[in-house]
């Protein structure tokens, strides 16, 4: 009796939090699609929301069961687009006329996909994606009308004003979601004032609040607001023995209650959320010269006692991401590179261990990405003052008849060709866009995995590298 009442509230539970997504027609056709939503807004990853396999007119229906309001997306030729899916509703969508890339775009690193809200058929006026498509466009035009006076003066009159004629006119929307995502980017606008400070913000909006995982605006300020928050605090006086916790390797009470000396950081929940959008910013933004650098050993003790002992599951899953993220970012770190066989101008075969002893600045290129051969002509007169210090190695992946077209004049330092039949070194490297860079140390182990471009401060992040 007890299996089935299990499985007959399983079944009632699933038809509570369904939703639907329908598509009758598209150009779509015998495709697999993927729809997917960020995990969580501090580390990024992605989930699979669905995979739905078109028929021989593009259509598709398929049910999912998310219990909550979540954005989802899908990749479609060179759209990305995005909606919002709400608990019990069925979607009649029409997505865009198909366009696939074209091989450069493809190829681009810095190819921005055009954005494209998927027309909902059976949209009603309350629908949660008309109601944030409206606000955002009043939101925008007053924003770009207004920024210097909303920039410069503190306790700006208009902000106030703005707040008050936007709740009016949404007045009579009853949507949770939509007023949470409302409060908070007029919050926003009040945190770009001239007086910026997470205190204020942060003791309103934030602290003693519900923390909105899945809400974007609410995560879009989180972020902006406690960016290099570690960095951040570190030079208050509140804050002045929060570098010796971390570097002690100490614990996350202790931590807490480091921050805890501010009166706007107060609720422990909210603490282990900054925690966390301070771990991962430490792990993956670049560090300037000048900010604190704190040990990753430490980081990641941090990282891990909250993974496994924390209260907080959705902080669990967020800890356990930025876990995810940092294994993958280290998969060829501190591991010494395979020797490869490669072509120079001159037929000749050219080996990795030629160049042991050096530092190797090993990027990977194509003669028909523009970025990439922008990156070459960058790398011109770093090279010119540092061929001492580190040896540049570029190795073009296309066609070899277009390499052979390259003007050596320019560039001083090895041009190779890789091999038709071997592209281990392409599968080592995981290369799926370019241009790629990589540091290699002096014995060929991977010391950055990927490397900054030139152009991304690289010579900044070498001798920082040596120093250690």
């Amino acid at each position: 009796m007890k299996r089935y009442l299990f499985l007959f509230f399983v079944f009632v539970s699933i038809q509570l939090f369904s939703q639907t997504i329908v598509v009758e027609k598209s150009d779509y056709k015998n495709e697999t699609l993927v729809f997917y939503a960020f995990s969580d807004y501090i580390s990024m990853i992605k989930d699979t929301i669905a995979i739905v396999n078109t028929d021989e007119n593009g259509a598709f229906s398929r049910q999912l069961s998310l219990s909550t309001i979540r954005c989802v997306f899908i990749d479609l030729g060179v759209y990305h687009c995005s909606l919002y899916l709400e608990p019990q509703k069925v979607y009649q969508l029409k997505f865009p006329d198909k366009r696939v890339k074209t091989t450069v775009e493809e190829l681009n690193i810095y190819f921005e996909p055009i954005e494209y809200p998927i027309d909902i058929v059976n949209s009603s006026p309350t629908d949660i994606n008309l109601l944030l498509y409206s606000f955002d466009q009043i939101y925008d035009e007053f924003l770009s009308r207004n920024f210097d006076s909303i920039y410069r003066y503190p306790q700006s009159k208009i902000t106030s004003d703005f707040e008050s004629k936007i709740n009016n006119y949404y007045s009579e929307i009853n949507n949770q979601y939509f007023d949470e995502y409302k409060n908070y980017r007029i919050a926003e606008l009040k945190y770009l004032g001239p007086n910026r400070s997470y205190e204020t913000i942060g003791f309103k909006y934030f602290n003693g609040e519900k923390i909105l995982y899945n809400n974007f605006a609410y995560m879009h300020l989180f972020n902006l607001m406690y960016k290099d928050f570690f960095n951040l605090y570190a030079n208050t006086k509140e804050g002045e023995k929060l570098v010796n916790i971390i570097r002690e390797g100490r614990s996350v009470i202790k931590l807490k209650k480091c921050l805890e000396n501010n009166p706007s950081l107060s609720d422990s929940n909210l603490e282990e959320l900054i925690i966390l959008k301070a771990i991962n910013d430490e792990l993956f933004n670049p560090r300037m010269v000048s900010q604190i650098h704190f040990p990753r050993p430490q980081l990641k003790i941090i990282l891990d006692s909250i993974q496994f002992f924390s209260s907080n599951l959705e902080h669990r899953k967020i800890a356990e991401n930025i876990n995810k993220k940092a294994r993958a970012d280290c998969s060829i770190k501190n591991k010494i590179s395979p020797d490869f066989n490669l072509l120079n101008f001159s037929g000749d075969t050219v080996s990795l261990s030629d160049f042991k002893g050096k530092y190797v600045y090993l990027n990977f290129m194509r003669t028909d990405v523009v970025p990439a051969m922008e990156s070459m002509d960058r790398m011109i007169n770093f090279y010119k003052d540092h061929q001492q210090d580190i040896e540049i190695v570029s190795v073009f992946t296309d066609d070899i008849s277009e390499f052979y077209q390259l003007d050596t004049t320019k560039y001083a330092w090895p041009l190779l060709h890789t091999l038709k039949n071997d592209e281990s070194i392409l599968e080592y490297y995981k290369l799926i866009t370019w241009p790629q860079f990589f540091l290699l140390s002096a014995k060929g182990m991977v010391i950055a995995s990927p490397a900054p471009s030139i152009q991304e401060n690289f010579e900044m992040k070498f001798f920082e590298l040596i120093d250690k």
